[in-house]
């Protein structure tokens, strides 16, 4: 069992350097050729470094030029920071934590009303609802803390 957890692992590892290493000459604009020695994009006939200007001065289509270099304007990568898309989902979960928990509070809530009596029914409603309050406690403060947080990383104020 150890053995073939260990030939797993090293195929996964091989698979991985394999692939990282896979010459990536397609990603070359047109008038570029890959150079494996730099691992970079140069100018077909040039020995400098690439994608950079082309003969004219001017960068070829879908490249913009920034600093005497042309980079591609459209990459497919959406231009929401890391951080925003991380803050969404947080607050996505949190919204799903809370309606969950003020939904389990509603039924304890019917189990109450309908436990005509019977101790053992109306304990199990109390418990059920004590622990759907502390679900919702610990939604608002995670919203709190994920707002405090987030005003803290952008040194400012907005929130506290």
């Amino acid at each position: 069992m150890k053995k073939t957890k260990i030939l797993i692992l090293l195929a996964l590892g091989v698979i991985l350097l394999l692939s990282a290493s896979v010459s990536n000459g397609q990603q070359c604009p047109e008038g570029y050729t890959w150079d494996p020695e730099g691992q970079q994009c140069i100018l077909t006939g040039s020995p400098g470094p690439g994608p950079g200007p082309s003969p004219t001065g001017t960068c070829p289509n879908g490249f913009e030029k920034k600093a005497g270099v042309c980079f591609p304007t459209n990459t497919g990568l959406s231009d929401t920071p890391v951080a925003d898309i991380i803050e969404n989902f947080l607050m996505w979960l949190l919204g799903i934590f809370g309606f969950i928990a003020i939904i389990a509070f509603i039924i304890s809530g019917i189990q109450y009303l309908t436990s005509a009596g019977e101790e053992k029914a109306i304990e199990t409603a109390k418990r059920n609802m004590k622990w759907s309050i502390v679900g919702v406690i610990i939604a608002l403060a995670g919203f709190v803390i994920i707002l405090a947080v987030d005003a803290a990383l952008k040194a400012s104020s907005t929130y506290f």
